[in-house]
């Protein structure tokens, strides 16, 4: 619990290139019914109660469905997370895609991240283009691969060095 806390906190005050104009706080039925706007930015907290959807993100996240369409710093907490820019942090849902480059921990049921990964991916199932650290679940895939995968199935697309092994994959 202290760590939640902790991490809550720290990516509550992250600094990020989100724009002065944001919302330091954003509350979300669903759009339009929400404080700051789907078309806004939110420096601080967000809270979803059924779906949200902002610009970028930078703060505390939490909600049921959240969608980001810019780029997001700190720690997301929820269902399901829609990023389609950039992700620095903690993102932690049942299921969790990141349409840019992802850095920090995504963990959850699903993890998919398009662009480059670095950092920690742990779920039932992983996924990312250009990874970078470790993976660990039942079913890791990377495009290319510099780390680990440590999972039943564990597959690197481009085939280099090793295409599949199960339990363990690397490539340094």
């Amino acid at each position: 619990m202290k760590r939640f806390i902790v991490a809550a906190l720290v990516a509550a005050f992250a600094g990020t290139a989100v724009a002065a104009s944001a919302a330091p706080i954003e509350v979300s039925l669903v759009p339009p019914l929400q404080i700051a706007g789907a078309g806004s930015s939110v420096k601080g907290l967000r809270l979803v109660l059924i779906y949200g959807e902002n610009a970028n993100v930078s703060g505390l996240d939490l909600g049921l469905v959240s969608k980001t369409s810019g780029d997001q710093v700190g720690l997301q907490w929820g269902l399901v997370h829609l990023n389609d820019g950039n992700f620095k942090g903690l993102q932690d849902g049942f299921y969790n895609r990141v349409s840019g480059d992802f850095k920090g921990w995504q963990t959850g049921f699903v993890n998919v991240t398009k662009g480059r990964f670095s950092g920690l991916q742990s779920g039932w199932y992983n996924c990312a283009g250009d990874f970078h650290g470790l993976q660990f679940g039942l079913w890791n895939t990377a495009q290319d691969l510099d780390g680990l995968q440590i999972g039943l199935i564990n597959l690197v697309r481009s085939g280099k060095p090793r295409g599949f092994l199960p339990i363990v994959n690397w490539s340094f």
